[in-house]
């Protein structure tokens, strides 16, 4: 009558896991590309906050610690 066996509903339910999954992982892949280029071309110079300087060095040097 056309109903999928309990072994088609598993295999279709981790096929649909499964690329949920690596939809997430190259949506987080992108926005990773993303702030390291921000990172990479951060001028602390023009930073007037001081606040908010100490936080962009602490985040620069966290991130070039890294690669």
């Amino acid at each position: 009558i056309g109903l999928m066996t309990i072994e088609e509903i598993k295999k279709k339910l981790k096929f649909d896991l499964i690329e949920k999954v690596q939809n997430y992982c190259n949506k987080f892949k992108v926005t990773c590309e993303k702030y390291s280029l921000i990172v990479d071309n951060m001028e602390l110079e023009l930073i007037t906050d001081e606040k908010e300087l100490r936080v962009l060095e602490k985040i620069k040097k966290l991130y070039f610690l890294e690669n």
